[in-house]
């Protein structure tokens, strides 16, 4: 029995050993320090093409994990309405219905995105952004 108690023990300062020492695993406590990210990879250029006029932005990825948080950032940073439906309303994703002044369907157009020159064949809520990419939303009849 006393045996059996001595295993006991060890057994349970082994598995609190292995969860203390595993509860910070890959964590730090420090800040990081985003100064260390090279420019080109804290941010996205973000172009609009309403169909006359391209504008240009910057928008800072850091904190921005999609094409379309990039968007809501440019267009609240720069006071241009923006609406859009959210992914709830979608098994797609969330879906852009205006930019500025152009509205969805409005002389048969719609709002598109690219993503250095590829149109994805996902919602722009799903596009996950790494850094440095080039987006344009463009404001056109639909090529399909």
């Amino acid at each position: 029995m006393k045996q059996k108690s001595i295993y006991i023990l060890i057994a349970l300062f082994l598995a609190a050993s292995i969860f203390a020492s595993g509860f910070n695993y890959g964590q730090k406590n420090e800040t990081p320090d985003f100064g260390q990210i090279p420019e080109q990879l804290r941010t996205v250029d973000v172009l609009i093409d309403n169909g006359s006029t391209i504008s240009s932005y910057k928008a800072n990825s850091i904190g921005v994990m999609n094409v379309l948080g990039a968007l809501r950032l440019v267009t609240s940073e720069n006071k241009l309405i923006f609406d859009y439906d959210g992914p709830e309303k979608s098994a797609y994703g969330a879906f852009v219905k205006q930019i500025g002044g152009e509205v969805n369907g409005d002389g048969q157009k719609y709002w598109q995105y690219w993503v250095g020159g590829v149109q994805p064949l996902i919602a722009a809520d799903k596009y996950e952004l790494k850094g440095g990419e080039v987006i344009l939303w463009t404001f056109r009849k639909s090529a399909m």
